[in-house]
């Protein structure tokens, strides 16, 4: 089980599974990830279990909205060299979210169908408290628990800003990786400021 979460957390971030992004013409923004043909789709985490009663804490500030797709990489960009995951998860775009989820599911009908009492080994939770969690917190857990191979793949401090383009409420920004190769991200205006739509590191084809 252990390898197996490892792998898909890693595969979310650097494998790509849209093709033909940022063609000349304008950027492609994605939406929710469909279900493949006569598969059948699976529904969110769920638990049947009480939860326990959450502590009162200071509300947490509204997230930043950023002015331009290149504001919102700089602190996508900030927040993956800090590892902090949650950060990624309130820049993200509401399709960018479902997009996510999506990519989640099968790591987490995993984790349901897993013994609750037994402890995932890379998260060092039980299978009872992880299949508790709502997104967020499986985004967040599962995020923790690779970062050091995806760090040590992704090598985000090495990142250099390239190019922004703006069409309209959508956005792309194009950067060079540690290893020279040009890939871009999509935005989207979204509520006032630009949102990250995706967590795929995309090639980049625009000019």
């Amino acid at each position: 089980m252990g390898k197996r979460t490892l792998a898909f957390l890693a595969a979310l971030l650097l494998f790509p599974t849209l093709t033909g992004c940022g063609k000349p013409g304008g950027a492609k923004i994605k939406g929710p990830a469909k279900p493949r043909s006569g598969a059948v789709e699976k529904e969110p985490v769920r638990s049947t279990a009480p939860r326990e009663p959450r502590p009162a804490s200071v509300p947490r500030p509204a997230p930043k909205a950023f002015d331009s797709p290149k504001e919102a990489w700089l602190a996508y960009k900030a927040c993956m060299e800090t590892e902090d995951w949650g950060g990624i998860w309130e820049l993200l775009s509401k399709e960018g979210r479902e997009e996510v989820k999506e990519d989640l599911k099968p790591l987490a009908d995993t984790w349901r169908k897993s013994d609750p009492g037994d402890v995932e080994p890379d998260t060092g939770k039980t299978y009872g408290e992880l299949q508790a969690m709502g997104w967020k917190e499986v985004w967040n857990v599962g995020m923790k628990a690779a970062s050091a191979q995806l760090l040590g793949a992704l090598r985000p401090k090495s990142w250099k800003f390239e190019k922004e383009w703006i069409d309209g409420e959508q956005g792309e920004v194009a950067y060079r990786n540690h290893e020279g190769e040009r890939r871009s991200f999509e935005f989207v205006k979204e509520g006032g400021g630009w949102k990250l739509n995706g967590v795929k590191h995309l090639p980049c084809h625009r000019e």
